[in-house]
């Protein structure tokens, strides 16, 4: 028990350690000039796309009773119900 609470406080400590961000590096002072074109391509992957959505919440439905899975899903209940009560089930008399 001792060496599993030591493993969690070793990993909670431990874990921030690495799983910190990268420390950022500065950049040198001719790089923006030389990178202009992959900071442009950079910036531009950024920018929102125009994007077209189109929902059509009224998808009509209503004639639940024309689905096929509804319908036999009915039937079968049905028949269960029907076959559970003609089995009959009535109590069993036990004579002393």
């Amino acid at each position: 028990m001792h060496r599993f609470i030591l493993g969690l406080v070793i990993l909670t400590t431990a874990l921030p350690l690495f799983a910190g961000a990268a420390p950022s590096v500065p950049p040198m002072a001719g790089a923006s000039l030389t990178h202009a074109p992959a900071t442009a391509l950079a910036l531009a992957a950024l920018q929102p796309k125009d994007v077209n959505v189109d929902i059509n919440v009224k998808k009509g439905g209503g004639a639940w009773w024309r689905n096929p899975w509804i319908v036999g899903g009915g039937l079968l209940v049905l028949v269960l119900i029907i076959a559970l009560v003609s089995r009959g089930g009535g109590t069993t008399i036990v004579e002393r």
